[in-house]
């Protein structure tokens, strides 16, 4: 039989971009999510549909200094 416990921890995010919440692709990723966290990982699921989050702008600010220049909510994805 094959070990699947997570040795070290370790801490899944997966981001749903579906704008179902609750359809196939959410319910395939939390199957995902609850085997993760039964091998003993920390697991998170992000619903993009539920933050304001723009289409990036060719200011290329991001690549200069690390910074986006648009403030929306996938700062707050990232952050948390």
């Amino acid at each position: 039989m094959i070990d699947l416990q997570i040795k070290k921890p370790i801490h899944f995010i997966e981001l749903n971009g579906n704008p179902h919440r609750d359809g196939n692709v959410a319910t395939l990723m939390n199957w995902v999510l609850k085997g993760c966290k039964e091998a003993g990982a920390k697991v998170e699921l992000i619903n993009l549909i539920d933050h304001h989050i723009q289409y990036c702008e060719p200011f290329h600010t991001c690549i200069r200094s690390s910074d986006c220049s648009i403030n929306d909510g996938m700062i707050k994805c990232v952050l948390n």
